[in-house]
């Protein structure tokens, strides 16, 4: 691979990815939504617009021996058609120019979240079935968008799907940050038992995965979990970084059931009432932090030589160190 384009590239994980295969050689350029002074004077070429234009979407795409297909509509709430166009027609308008453009390969990054719905998941694997329903509308759409990409794999053409889950690190504005805001302001609650098991990614070592798989041959077709080897306890690991920046979780728990209603209560008026902003929480979010959700990399490890190359507690305590000087 000398030349490698990355849509979505100034996002969070896209940043990190990014950095990556420069360090290992790589001629980059991203395709963005935004002007951007990441990687001044670096060589990196700039795109912008958005994955809904055909046109754009053509012209980053040529020349590249490898696409990397971050960019989504990610999130809790919204109407279908807000997340339908980016993350399933954006999705399609990649995998026609990778083969319009002769790209021999595709690597997308998808989410553990299109195999979860209601019952826990423990140590699962890539042979769990997709649900027939879901919580929310990203959901729907990224398992969508994750059909088309690994249906279009060929001899010619190989797509390979990362599911990253809850990726964490320095640069994260959207999980670990949020969480902490709520808890300053006083609105952050237990829900459950308070001992939810789940894996969560270090973002180094995604962007590592991604590059580890647009090298490896024959695994076009494939989608693969990619987390932190070790789940964690959840509530345990937010209380961590709630210390790190001199916060303390509060003690009153409310019991799943409760917090569903409420939060199934909460979706309806808002579904009711046209109202566009995500409710308090949803049905998914209380999922998320009640259920154990937690994935087994052996595939990953298996298939490309997937091992992890940064290392986790040196990134958490990073991290933390993040937190405290960010709040």
């Amino acid at each position: 691979m000398n030349k490698a384009l990355v849509i979505g590239g100034t996002g969070f994980l896209g940043r990190y990815l990014v950095q990556e295969l420069l360090e290992n050689g790589v001629a980059v350029s991203v395709l963005c939504r935004n002007k951007s002074a990441f990687w001044k004077d670096m060589g990196v070429e700039f795109y912008y617009g958005s994955i809904t234009d055909q046109s754009i979407v053509d012209a980053s795409v040529a020349g590249n021996d490898c696409v990397f297909h971050l960019a989504a509509k990610a999130g809790v709430w919204g109407a279908y058609d807000e997340y339908y166009a980016p993350n399933v027609l954006g999705t399609e308008n990649v995998i026609n120019s990778c083969l319009k453009h002769k790209v021999p390969k595709l690597i997308y990054t998808s989410t553990p979240s299109i195999v979860t719905y209601k019952k826990p998941i423990r140590n699962g694997d890539e042979d769990l079935k997709m649900p027939t329903a879901y919580y929310n509308n990203y959901q729907r759409t990224k398992k969508i968008a994750e059909r088309k990409v690994l249906e279009a794999n060929s001899d010619a053409f190989q797509t390979v799907s990362i599911r990253p889950q809850a990726i964490w690190g320095i640069g994260d504005t959207h999980i670990f940050p949020r969480i902490l805001k709520k808890l300053k302001k006083g609105k952050l609650k237990i829900i459950g038992t308070g001992h939810t098991k789940t894996s969560i990614s270090f973002v180094k070592n995604v962007a590592w995965a991604h590059f580890l798989a647009s090298k490896a041959a024959h695994i076009g077709g494939n989608a693969y979990f990619i987390n932190d080897e070790k789940e964690v306890d959840l509530w345990g690991w937010i209380d961590e970084c709630a210390q790190s920046i001199h916060c303390k979780l509060p003690q009153k728990k409310i019991s799943k059931k409760l917090a569903f209603s409420i939060a199934t209560m909460l979706e309806l008026c808002y579904k009711i009432a046209h109202i566009s902003s995500d409710p308090p929480f949803t049905r998914y979010t209380v999922s998320k932090v009640s259920t154990d959700y937690y994935f087994s990399i052996s595939k990953a490890k298996k298939d490309f030589g997937y091992f992890e190359k940064y290392d986790i507690h040196k990134g958490k305590e990073e991290f933390k160190k993040h937190l405290q000087e960010t709040f």
